[in-house]
């Protein structure tokens, strides 16, 4: 009972995208700064039960502000899981290194399990491992957290960022049966990613 209003809690403090990207766009219409168009390419590991994954992106930027939005592969099967979308704010912009705040939503629409979870997973029901190893699942992830841009030159930076979180399952009726009984279908999770942006051209 406790982790389930833990879990309802931390919901109300993360899941805002709406009011993020409100905020973003009134900084935008009243902003003053360049906008500039740019990639990132992202890996990151949660604790959802997929593993790490490979995010390439297109990057709008405007001033302390930036939208992230692009693909999401899967390391370990190097399929296409779904898509990615972030929104960042810069504390201390055009400095050598910049701290920013951070929050990411993934949706996966057909997500494997990590070798990891297979393991925990299979241990438990040693019947079912073809079936965990060749299961995908559509979840949605959400992380808020804060990270550094460490800048190598004028228009490249690398990056590592760390955050908290929480993944809902929608595959309801897979879970039914039980048999599923290491991973969770919903839960809180922790991120950490690392990668590197790059501006391409300047809109205004």
């Amino acid at each position: 009972m406790k982790t389930k209003n833990y879990i309802k809690n931390f919901k109300r403090i993360v899941k805002m995208p709406a009011v993020v990207f409100f905020l973003f766009a009134v900084n935008t219409a009243f902003a003053q700064d360049k906008i500039a168009l740019g990639g990132s390419v992202t890996s990151q590991t949660t604790g959802s039960g997929f593993g790490s994954s490979v995010s390439p992106s297109l990057v709008l930027s405007l001033g302390r502000n930036s939208v992230t939005a692009g693909m999401n592969f899967q390391n370990l099967h190097h399929n296409l899981s779904g898509i990615r979308g972030k929104y960042e704010f810069i504390l201390n912009p055009e400095e050598n290194s910049e701290l920013f705040l951070f929050y990411d939503v993934a949706y996966h629409y057909g997500a494997y399990f990590a070798k990891n979870t297979v393991a925990w997973e299979t241990f438990i029901s040693p019947e079912n491992k073809n079936y965990f190893n060749g299961v995908k699942l559509r979840a949605v992830e959400q992380h808020i957290g804060f990270g550094i841009n460490i800048r190598i030159w004028n228009k490249l930076k690398i990056f590592g960022a760390a955050g908290a979180g929480f993944y809902n399952t929608l595959d309801k009726e897979k879970y039914a049966s039980n048999i599923f009984q290491y991973r969770e279908l919903n839960g809180c999770t922790i991120m950490l990613m690392a990668g590197i942006k790059f501006n391409l051209k300047r809109i205004k």
